[in-house]
């Protein structure tokens, strides 16, 4: 979609903002570079939100507004509602370079962070450190998207590790089984670690249940189980999934 391109990286701005080539004009708008990242992530925002003045320039370095005229030329219209909404929608998003190096290490450490939680290496089904996703990551000259969800990128990025490093996502079913005067409280923490399969409260107020969740996660989620439970609960693997 044009909406996720982005102006060449050397272009050096002072304000981020938004252009929409069109009738042989380009229109500029101010935006709120969080806001319009979150949008093109896919949250529903105002236009209000994410536009940091209504103005509708046609060099905005000039102060130069567009006219009425141009903008009934560009759009069909000018309705400064309807025309914002075209523009943060399909326009190419143009960052400064501050902000774009700032958003990139966000959503670098967050990718890396989601394939350490998410992967693991198939030999061993320990996960990877963080430090060596990161360095393969930049062996591999991996580009990051800066308006995709870091979440949409990890796919294509174990693509470009697994030459590199063993690496497989990987889900696992766990069993677990906490005795009587734990499972009321382990009940919440259990489910914010994975999705809850199947689950049977005991006779005697114990708790069994059948978690799935990231490889990665395996052993914080058994740690965090045997801390709370002074190591009464009952673990046992169930499967592996493979993605």
């Amino acid at each position: 979609m044009k909406g996720n391109k982005l102006i060449d990286d050397h272009v050096q701005i002072a304000v981020n903002l938004v252009k929409y080539k069109k009738a042989g004009k380009t229109f500029e708008v101010s935006v709120d570079p969080d806001k319009i990242v979150e949008f093109r992530e896919g949250v529903a925002l105002d236009i209000d939100e994410i536009v940091n003045d209504s103005k509708i320039f046609i060099d905005m370095k000039k102060g130069l507004v567009a006219s009425e005229a141009e903008l009934e030329e560009g759009f069909g219209t000018n309705e400064s509602e309807k025309i914002l909404q075209i523009m943060i929608e399909e326009g190419e998003v143009q960052f400064t370079q501050k902000y774009r190096d700032e958003l990139r290490e966000r959503k670098f450490n967050k990718l890396v962070n989601l394939i350490h939680l998410n992967a693991v290496d198939p030999k061993t089904g320990i996960p990877h450190p963080e430090t060596r996703i990161r360095s393969g990551l930049e062996e591999a000259k991996f580009k990051i998207n800066d308006l995709e969800k870091a979440e949409n990128q990890v796919d294509n990025a174990i693509k470009v590790l697994r030459p590199i490093m063993p690496i497989s996502l990987e889900k696992v079913l766990l069993e677990v089984i906490v005795p009587t005067q734990f499972a009321g409280a382990l009940h919440g923490k259990i489910t914010t670690f994975g999705k809850i399969k199947q689950e049977n409260w005991l006779n005697d107020g114990g708790l069994h249940t059948v978690v799935e969740l990231p490889a990665g996660l395996q052993n914080k989620f058994i740690d965090m189980l045997n801390n709370a439970s002074h190591g009464g609960c009952t673990v046992e693997i169930k499967e592996r999934i493979k993605n």
